[in-house]
């Protein structure tokens, strides 16, 4: 008698499976094929960025992060992460609701002096654009 029998799977049990393996896969290519480009800048105009550069005076305000997302396939999510001297200071879940969709996240940063980054991150917590840029002492005009 042999207790090691295998038994075949159902055909049905064999279809789920390979369904839900399938899914995995589409869904990892979905989430590949979204990319993101990111300006930081000192505002938002028409849904564009206006002032966008690398380098900021001390007694600007605000910043802004504008995204500009392509290949959506689906409603899904990005997160704006903005990080100070390294460290994680703000984080920002914004909905993306179509395969070309421009967002924008800000912040108060005034007298905030140092390197600066925003991450621009998928639904997964994958990095896919981000910006670095530095905030200055103003110089005094004399």
């Amino acid at each position: 008698m042999n207790i090691f029998r295998i038994r075949p799977l159902p055909f049905f049990l064999i279809g789920v499976m390979m369904s839900a393996l399938l899914a995995g896969v589409l869904w990892s290519l979905e989430l590949a094929a979204l990319k993101a480009e990111v300006k930081v800048g000192t505002g938002i105009h028409n849904n564009d960025p206006i002032g966008a550069a690398d380098h900021f005076p001390d007694s600007i305000d605000w910043l802004y992060a504008w995204s500009s997302v392509q290949g959506a396939n689906r409603p899904t999510e990005i997160t704006h992460v903005w990080f100070y001297e390294g460290k994680e200071i703000f984080k920002i879940v914004l909905p993306i609701k179509s395969p070309q969709f421009r967002t924008y996240s800000r912040l108060k940063v005034q007298g905030k002096i140092g390197h600066w980054k925003v991450q621009v991150m998928n639904e997964e917590g994958q990095p896919i654009a981000g910006a670095g840029f530095v905030i200055s002492a103003s110089t005094p005009i004399r």
